[in-house]
């Protein structure tokens, strides 16, 4: 499971990464700092989904 959600991870963030800053709205850029700790933190992850 953790793999799995790593690899998708990589593949968000340079999806992400290419395009430009600007384009980003609010909700996605929310959504790529909560991958980002969940990626550094996953703990933090099983905690919080219970």
């Amino acid at each position: 499971m953790q793999t799995h959600l790593s690899d998708e991870l990589i593949k968000i963030i340079r999806r992400e990464s290419g395009r430009k800053i600007k384009q980003h709205t609010a909700a996605e850029s929310r959504l790529i700092t909560t991958l980002l700790l969940l990626f550094k933190f996953p703990t933090r992850y099983f905690l919080f989904s219970k």
